[in-house]
């Protein structure tokens, strides 16, 4: 769609290109601020939503080779829903079943049952939406909803490795400033890699489609997962350590 935009719809590609570095910028920008403040992070993420919104009803127009982006980019925006939203179930969790342990260099942690942490991962089951593309008649819409979903699958599935590998009990280290998700979590320390992994991956199944484009898009991406990195470090540095 980025570099297509013009010969099919009449939209001028900077136009174009600047829809989805802008959906990027919010998407990032809702992981970053989700991890660290919970719910709050939707300030990010809905917006993103209203804005691939636009952008789809903009491709469906042109229905061209630019119409295989859109599960890709779902699969890009949708942590912006998902990182906030099991945040602060996490954090109600915490706070309501968990137990919290005295500790003398850590601000607050909690022993939880596997069973009461588990289900916090239920938003990302947002993460398999792009399966309802493979009910397309394009077989490079298919391929791209297959991709789309697998890196999804992922991104669900491997925090829950994490949370089964401890056992019976996990534990969660947060502070007074900020809910449970800190460096010392690999579980949620591992979703925003996991995020630029899916961006990388995508721009590289679509280059075709992104032109020029993928330039921007991986470059925006990478400064986005750079900024999320440091604020996790500026978490890190945040607990009475």
């Amino acid at each position: 769609m980025l570099a297509t935009g013009a010969g099919r719809g009449g939209s001028s590609p900077p136009l174009v290109i600047g829809g989805w570095l802008l959906l990027l910028l919010l998407a990032a920008f809702g992981v970053t601020y989700g991890y660290f403040f919970g719910m709050p992070g939707l300030i990010g993420g809905l917006p993103a939503v209203a804005l691939f919104g636009v952008l789809t009803f903009a491709a469906a127009r042109r229905r061209g080779p630019e119409w295989a982006l859109l599960p890709i980019a779902w699969a890009v925006l949708v942590p912006a829903l998902t990182v906030p939203l099991q945040i602060a179930y996490l954090d109600r969790v915490a706070d309501g079943t968990c137990t919290e342990v005295p500790s003398a260099n850590i601000d607050i942690v909690w022993t939880c049952s596997t069973v009461d942490v588990l289900p916090t991962l239920l938003p990302g089951l947002l993460n398999v939406v792009p399966l309802l593309w493979l009910v397309s008649s394009r077989g490079d819409v298919r391929c791209a909803a297959l991709a789309a979903a697998v890196f999804g699958a992922v991104r669900l599935l491997v925090p829950a490795l994490f949370w089964l590998a401890e056992g019976d009990d996990v534990t969660l280290i947060g502070s007074y400033q900020f809910p449970p998700a800190t460096p010392y979590n690999a579980s949620l320390v591992v979703g925003p890699f996991l995020w630029f992994l899916t961006l990388a991956s995508g721009a590289a199944l679509e280059w075709r489609v992104l032109g020029p484009g993928w330039i921007a898009v991986l470059a925006l991406g990478a400064a986005g997962a750079s900024l999320a990195a440091f604020f996790i470090g500026l978490g890190f540095l945040a607990l009475d350590v």
